[in-house]
């Protein structure tokens, strides 16, 4: 089994409050999509393109560099902000009346590739799913062929003899 073989193998989503957002407030609130960086280099670039200081750009939590993460950030005062390169991908998501901090979050959404399952890591991750009920863990798992490509062929047997499976294991935590 081989786990974040891809940098769009992880992907986390954080979850607001619904309440948190709001048609006017004093902060600017920004969704923020990332990738291969982490939480304080994306915040040193909102502030940047904002006109304000790196403290004054409010987060719920840090996230991981080694995929692609969506969070949430505010900023108080400065300039709108919206920007997209490869790296960071920086959009208008509404106002909020007060500084994005944890208070505001709900918990996040994962999704992990897994890849190259053998039947045994199958079983074991399929009898092992409903433990996660209990813990605020929602989890699911949902199989997935290896795309074609040019040894095809090989796949394909590896397949049959129960190598090569690949699978999406999505995963939401909420924040009690």
């Amino acid at each position: 089994m081989k786990l974040k073989r891809r940098v769009g193998d992880f992907r986390v989503r954080e979850l607001l409050d619904p309440d948190y957002l709001v048609e006017s407030g004093d902060y600017r609130v920004y969704r923020v999509t990332k990738r291969k960086l982490t939480t304080p280099e994306a915040v040193e670039v909102l502030a940047r393109e904002a006109g304000v200081q790196p403290a004054d750009v409010g987060i719920a939590g840090f996230k991981d560099r080694q995929g692609v993460t969506i969070q949430y950030m505010s900023v108080a005062r400065g300039k709108p902000v919206q920007l997209h390169s490869p790296e960071l991908k920086i959009d208008p998501a509404g106002f909020a009346r007060e500084e994005l901090t944890g208070d505001a979050s709900r918990g996040n959404a994962f999704e992990l590739n897994v890849r190259e399952l053998s039947r045994a890591d199958l079983k074991r991750l399929r009898t092992r799913l409903p433990e996660s009920e209990g813990y605020g863990i929602e989890l699911e798992f949902h199989e997935f062929s290896p795309a074609p490509h040019r040894h095809r062929d090989d796949r394909q047997r590896q397949y049959a003899a129960g190598k090569g499976r690949h699978g999406r294991l999505c995963c939401v935590r909420r924040s009690v």
